[in-house]
């Protein structure tokens, strides 16, 4: 009840600045005790997960029946720094809808780590428990469409979580599926940094992702029937990710229990590995959210 207080008498930011950095933080020491604030406006979170790392939260209320869930890519060494909470001013500006925006908590465990995934770290497995935190979010929020979305490894990360919401839906952006098709520099980083037990497993570096099943593999996952809906938006000059992720990702399901439950999308931008612009993202959030409304009428 302390907590509950705490944020109820935590004013609001309407509209927040470049990053959130202005916006008021409301601490929980655990995961269960987090409570997120009815009121409208912006407020953002910090949680304790462990003695390792937290969750970094921003919870932007307007009041919508969809909440859309950003998960952040890459950071750029020197240009981004913690929490991260992507595409808020994007968001902010040219939707009504309530977002909640996660910064991935796996970076917090080691300063020097640019991509993680949402993978989490020995005893903390974050997407089950982000799903946790999502469902208490739309609650709040007062929406009952949840539309997850991310770019390169936040969209991976969208659509790891999403399973975990039934009737959800997963946005990704030029995605990476299977975590052992990704560059083994990026690989290796999150082993030695983040699960160094891993490294020598079997005497090969690279078996480390079998330790980990299903996490680091988003064929697998959908491998199984799901009940959550995913969109998965590929830029077609993207050689890498076009070839070693989507492709692979795409025949899978078309040829799976999901067929039904997941689209593909394609467009064509620049010949190498971005974001998509501002307006294909909002307009493809608008149009997510137009589609679970018909998959789920």
């Amino acid at each position: 009840m302390a907590y509950l207080s705490l944020i109820m008498n935590t004013e609001p930011v309407v509209a927040p600045d470049r990053g959130g950095i202005s916006v008021p933080v409301v601490r929980f020491d655990f995961p269960a005790e987090l409570v997120f604030s009815a009121q409208r406006g912006a407020l953002r979170y910090a949680v304790a997960l462990d003695d390792r790392g937290r969750l970094d939260a921003l919870l932007l209320n307007k009041g919508s029946r969809a909440l859309v869930v950003v998960f952040h890519g890459a950071m750029l060494n020197g240009r981004h720094h913690l929490p991260r909470f992507e595409w808020l001013r994007t968001l902010d500006e040219r939707t009504e809808y309530s977002c909640l925006f996660l910064s991935d908590p796996t970076l917090t465990v080691d300063s020097k780590l640019l991509l993680a995934w949402y993978l989490g770290w020995e005893g903390v497995e974050l997407y089950p428990l982000l799903g946790e935190v999502i469902t208490k979010a739309a609650e709040a929020a007062g929406a009952d469409q949840i539309v997850l979305v991310g770019s390169s490894g936040g969209g991976f990360a969208a659509l790891q979580v999403a399973p975990h919401l039934p009737g959800s839906l997963a946005i990704s952006f030029n995605a990476q599926t299977a975590l052992n098709r990704y560059h083994w520099k990026a690989q290796a980083s999150y082993i030695r940094r983040i699960m160094p037990a891993l490294e020598q497993r079997d005497r090969s570096r690279r078996k480390w992702l079998l330790a980990l099943g299903s996490r680091v593999s988003a064929i697998t996952t959908y491998s199984e029937p799901r009940q959550n809906y995913a969109l998965v938006v590929q830029n077609v000059r993207d050689e890498h990710h076009y070839v070693k992720h989507y492709l692979p990702f795409r025949d899978s399901v078309q040829g799976g229990p999901n067929a039904e439950r997941v689209r593909f999308e394609e467009y064509s931008a620049a010949p190498f590995h971005e974001p998509p612009g501002r307006a294909r993202f909002v307009d493809t959030i608008d149009r997510g959210v137009t589609m679970l409304e018909d998959w789920t009428a």
